[in-house]
């Protein structure tokens, strides 16, 4: 807000729009204005992330593995992410949260490359759902990274940890359904060689979003930095012309008192000269 100077001389406040205070908040950095941004957005797919597992798990009536390390990262993730938002110091909690981001799928993926042998036999329904969301799992994180924001280089070292994860899940899935040792040799061949470059073609396309999503966030964030510049301009321009109004009514009201101070004075002496001769008559003819 700006101070303004009306025309009867009290100072008041140059409303500013909401949104453009509350998105750019003064001089602050893009990765600090987008991680303040998205901070309700985080928060919310925390929250539903969370439930669908707690759901999945109350409808298996079976508590997997997987489950429990979605859960565990949505637990640490969020109190973390919303006391974060609070932090006096943005910059040191966006980093914090930026290295927490990396740190928690990685750490999860590593576990559970650890945890599973490469060439234990899985059942195929098992096997096509973790095909599946090893695909969608990097294209949504390489988004939500892009909310935080984080810097490219995580972005690509949790994707080359999901693409060795998709790896390996399409050979459990190849072994599951026995493409190797069955069928059309040129089918085999084609599934095989799809299934060897699709980690690739994830990795490809994970980046992308992120990069594309990364740069709509800057244009955004640009838009709303001229927005409030142009703003600025406005309000001060607003004050002067309120400033320079303001001169010229008084300019204008002291003139007008001293013409009125003027003819008080003039009347006042015509009025003593015609005063003197018109009691001199009337002492005449009362005589």
């Amino acid at each position: 807000t700006g101070e303004v100077q009306h025309d009867t001389g009290e100072v008041g406040r140059a409303e500013i729009p909401q949104n453009v205070i509350r998105c750019t908040g003064g001089p602050v950095p893009f990765e600090v204005w987008q991680f303040r941004m998205y901070h309700r957005y985080h928060i919310m797919t925390c929250i539903f992330l969370g439930t669908i597992g707690l759901l999945q798990t109350l409808a298996t009536q079976e508590f997997q593995g997987s489950l429990g390390g979605l859960l565990l990262a949505v637990a640490i993730f969020a109190p973390l992410r919303h006391a974060a938002h609070y932090a006096r110091n943005q910059v040191w909690a966006h980093l914090f949260m930026e290295y927490l981001a990396l740190a928690i799928p990685v750490i999860r993926l590593t576990v559970d490359s650890f945890t599973v042998s490469e060439n234990s036999f899985e059942p195929l329904e098992i096997c096509l759902r973790e095909y599946g969301l090893g695909i969608l799992c990097p294209v949504a994180m390489s988004i939500v990274f892009s909310t935080l924001p984080v810097r490219l280089s995580f972005v690509i070292i949790a994707n080359i940890c999901y693409a060795a994860r998709l790896a390996t899940t399409i050979n459990k899935l190849m072994i599951a359904n026995n493409l190797n040792a069955a069928g059309d040799s040129i089918y085999v061949a084609w599934d095989i060689h799809v299934g060897s470059m699709l980690p690739v073609y994830v990795f490809a396309i994970s980046l992308f979003a992120n990069i594309l999503s990364t740069r709509l966030g800057r244009s955004l964030f640009e838009h709303m930095a001229q927005l409030e510049r142009a703003h600025r301009q406005e309000v001060l321009a607003t004050e002067h012309a309120i400033r320079c109004e303001h001169r010229a009514h008084e300019a204008e009201r002291q003139n007008a008192e001293e013409r009125l101070q003027q003819r008080n004075k003039y009347l006042g002496a015509i009025c003593h000269d015609f005063g003197t001769p018109v009691s001199v008559l009337q002492m005449l003819l009362l005589m």
